[in-house]
């Protein structure tokens, strides 16, 4: 009796266990782009959108710590810069090829990360060009392979480096310090991992770029890029065709495709994407204007949210949110399509989720004009003059600052536009008036950039 009673309930639990079992993961193959070389005086042979990307390195004038094995150099202010590219340090620096070169026309590498870089054969740059009092050097694209765990990856970038002219320093010659200081040395990838995936009965195109230059694509990992600023990677997706700059966004943790949500992970060494589909989230949130792109950051240790195509009201995950950014378009009456990015405030309201609950989050229209005026004071006190600067900001509803607002194509429309770009809209005007006469002092209009 007892073996026949434990048959049941055996075949309940293997077929609870099954019920339980999470949904398989969505395989998304994912091919590797390079940048075409450039051709001298030629158009590359092919095109191959690559998204920007740019990230400046620490310069110094003696090599970092460690052991290192170094070519003899013609310059006798060779230039030291440490590369980390996936959490792997690659040393590299600048010399010359001819001790008479005005500026560094000569790279090595430690490519193979052996810290012996006369094993590696040096990159040449062609003549430094000079425009006007600047230096410049623009080093061919540079291909090496990334040790991961499981394999290596391949990647390629490229490295320049310019300087600008120095103060006058009374007749004294410069010091190598003081040239090193009007000196800038970056790096820009040259390559992304894209493909395709089918999902609903549509076909989206998923672009994973290495924004920052660490080494690493679709990051949300904010990384240092220079003068202060920090950059996630961005994740191009078109569901319309060929993927362009606008459909960037910021990486995050989760992707949410139309009504369905999605945990990322990117396996390099497979090539593929994949998503994990998620539970059925906790909340619902409504959104106040129709938006093609939505970015959810994280208010707390909440995994952010990047989606494509929301409808007005997506499901959330419980956790803390404030608003990333969104893209949102719109048509004029002569058909042009007007694209309108903007980022959310840092310190935002932020969003609590919880199961069961339906939020409401605030952005968007009415968009408000905002002018900020920033006085010089004049040189001299009994000066009755004073200088002063306009800036002028577009902000939405929650706070937000748009950032772009631009048109992709041109066609006759009743909306204005700019005579410096056809493709914004007319730049706002502005009058200062006395008081309290409300005499005309000032007038002009502001500009873009």
């Amino acid at each position: 009796m007892q073996r026949f009673f434990l048959l049941p309930v055996l075949a309940g639990l293997f077929a609870a266990s099954a019920q339980a079992a999470p949904p398989s993961p969505i395989e998304v193959p994912l091919q590797f782009l390079r940048r075409p070389a450039r051709r001298k005086g030629k158009p590359p042979a092919r095109r191959v959108f690559i998204p920007p990307g740019i990230r400046y390195l620490d310069k110094g004038l003696q090599p970092p710590p460690g052991e290192w094995k170094l070519p003899e150099f013609k310059s006798d202010a060779p230039v030291y810069s440490l590369l980390t590219l996936a959490g792997r340090k690659y040393l590299l620096v600048l010399d010359k090829k001819d001790e008479k070169s005005p500026f560094y026309d000569r790279l090595y590498l430690d490519a193979d990360g052996n810290g012996d870089l006369t094993d590696d054969p040096p990159v040449d740059a062609p003549a430094s060009p000079r425009r006007g009092p600047y230096l410049f050097a623009d080093f061919p694209s540079i291909d090496l392979e990334i040790p991961l765990p499981g394999g290596k990856a391949p990647y390629a970038f490229t490295v320049r480096a310019y300087r600008r002219p120095l103060p006058s320093t009374a007749g004294k010659r410069p010091t190598r310090q003081q040239w090193l200081m009007r000196m800038n040395v970056y790096m820009t990838p040259d390559c992304a991992y894209a493909g395709r995936m089918e999902l609903q009965g549509k076909t989206y195109r998923i672009l994973m770029a290495d924004t920052n230059g660490d080494g690493r694509f679709g990051s949300k990992e904010k990384v240092l890029i220079g003068f202060g600023r920090k950059r996630a990677d961005l994740v191009y997706i078109s569901g319309t065709g060929k993927i362009n700059y606008q459909d960037g966004m910021e990486a995050q943790g989760l992707l949410g495709l139309g009504d369905r949500l999605f945990r990322l992970r990117f396996r390099r060494i497979e090539g593929k994407l994949l998503l994990d589909p998620l539970p059925e989230a906790a909340a619902r949130l409504r959104l106040p204007m129709k938006v093609t792109r939505l970015v959810l950051a994280p208010a707390g240790r909440s995994a952010g949210i990047l989606w494509f195509d929301p409808g007005g009201e997506i499901a959330l995950p419980a956790g803390a949110y404030r608003l990333g950014s969104y893209q949102a378009l719109r048509e004029d009456d002569g058909g042009n399509e007007w694209i309108l990015l903007a980022a959310g405030a840092k310190d935002g309201p932020a969003l609590t989720a919880k199961a069961g609950k339906t939020l409401t989050l605030r952005f968007g229209e009415p968009f408000v004009p905002r002018v900020g005026v920033y006085a010089r004071f004049p040189k001299l006190l009994w000066s009755r003059s004073v200088a002063a600067r306009l800036s002028f900001t577009l902000l939405g509803a929650g706070g937000e600052r748009v950032t772009d607002i631009r048109s992709m194509t041109y066609k006759k429309s009743a909306v204005p536009r700019s005579s410096r770009s056809r493709y914004r809209p007319l730049e706002p005007t502005y009058k200062i008036l006395e008081l309290p006469s409300l005499r005309v002092a000032a007038q002009g209009s502001f500009h873009y950039g």
